[in-house]
C-alpha cells in the first residue's frame, strides 16, 4: 500500500508540474496581450490627437474660406492720373 500511494504522489507531482507550466505560458501569454494592449492604447491616443488637430485645421482652413467669399472678387482700384496733360 505504501508503494502505491508514492505512486499516487508521484503522478500528482508529475500533473502539478504540468499545470505549473501550463500557467507559466498562460501568464506569459498574459504578459504580451497586456503589452499589446498598452500599444494600441498608445497609437489610439495618437491617432486621435491627429484627428483633433486636423480637425482644428479643416475648422480654420473653413473660417478662412467663408471669410475669402465675402470678400469682393475684385477690390476697386484706383486709376492713375495721367502724369503729362492732355494731347
Amino acid at each position: 500500500e505504501l508503494g502505491q500511494t508514492n505512486e499516487v504522489l508521484d503522478e500528482l507531482a508529475e500533473e502539478q508540474k504540468a499545470v505549473q507550466a501550463e500557467i507559466s505560458d498562460i501568464n506569459a501569454d498574459i504578459v504580451d496581450l497586456m503589452l499589446r494592449i498598452d500599444e494600441a492604447i498608445g497609437d489610439i491616443e495618437t491617432t486621435n490627437e491627429k484627428i483633433e488637430d486636423t480637425n482644428k485645421k479643416i475648422k480654420k482652413t473653413g473660417k478662412k474660406l467663408v471669410k475669402a467669399e465675402e470678400e469682393p472678387v475684385y477690390k476697386k482700384r484706383k486709376k492713375p492720373e495721367s502724369v503729362g496733360g492732355e494731347y
